[in-house]
């Protein structure tokens, strides 16, 4: 692992958005506004349950637990302001814009207390405007923890190598990753800090794959258990401790 924390500079992104928010320019643009918060927030998300640097730590428990409910509230509110932005009259847009801010600044605010950080700088991250890559995210995770996952990332190269490729690839290695967190008998093979990531990432792997087979081929009634699964799974693993 490295020691320049990954987490400071998206605060600073995140902190320059909320001084561009509330701009007179950008009235009628809270769906941007939504959207632009809701990527930025995702990737705080990423970087806080999967730290690939020493210096996005968190030893104190309840300040991580503060620190994770911010986080959390900030990608649920972001997440459904892009809907509401997209239908939303002017009076609803200046409102949902102000909501953004507030939830912005108070997570910058928790984040780096409970990090022990310097003070935010205002700085924009044009690559954090856009969808995060998660492939990219997920290997960069595996390479900085290769000592601690070496076993589960070896296991899962060989079910790989010898799993046929196709429509429901994707789905079944999530599956997979599922059943290995969740068996109890690896329990003993990961502290409870990194099974939390772990658990985490691979609940909402199983939730993409599942988003994506539904676009395909499941029926309406498979399609609705699974999602409703995967949904279940995501909220789980987010409300774990720590």
């Amino acid at each position: 692992m490295e020691y320049e924390s990954r987490i400071a500079p998206v605060l600073d992104h995140l902190a320059w958005l909320a001084e561009r928010i509330p701009d007179p320019a950008n009235d009628g643009r809270a769906h941007d506004a939504a959207l632009l918060t809701y990527n930025a927030a995702a990737m705080l998300q990423w970087r806080f349950v999967a730290p690939v640097s020493h210096a996005d730590l968190i030893s104190v428990e309840w300040r991580r637990t503060e620190a994770a409910e911010a986080i959390d509230k900030l990608v649920t509110l972001s997440g459904k302001a892009v809907g509401k932005a997209a239908t939303s009259a002017r009076d609803q847009d200046k409102r949902l814009r102000a909501q953004l801010v507030t939830e912005i600044n108070r997570v910058v605010d928790v984040v780096a207390r409970s990090l022990q950080i310097a003070p935010t700088t205002p700085t924009r991250m044009p690559e954090l405007e856009s969808s995060p890559n998660v492939r990219e995210l997920l290997d960069e995770f595996l390479a900085a923890h290769a000592e601690q996952y070496a076993a589960a990332i070896l296991e899962g190269r060989i079910a790989a190598a010898k799993s046929e490729a196709g429509p429901d690839t994707a789905l079944k290695e999530a599956i997979a990753g599922l059943i290995y967190i969740y068996d109890s008998a690896r329990e003993a093979d990961m502290s409870p800090g990194l099974r939390r990531p772990l658990t985490q990432m691979a609940a909402g792997f199983f939730k993409t794959a599942v988003e994506q087979q539904a676009e395909e081929s499941l029926p309406p009634a498979q399609k609705r258990r699974l999602l409703r699964l995967a949904n279940d799974l995501v909220e789980s693993a987010a409300s774990a401790n720590p």
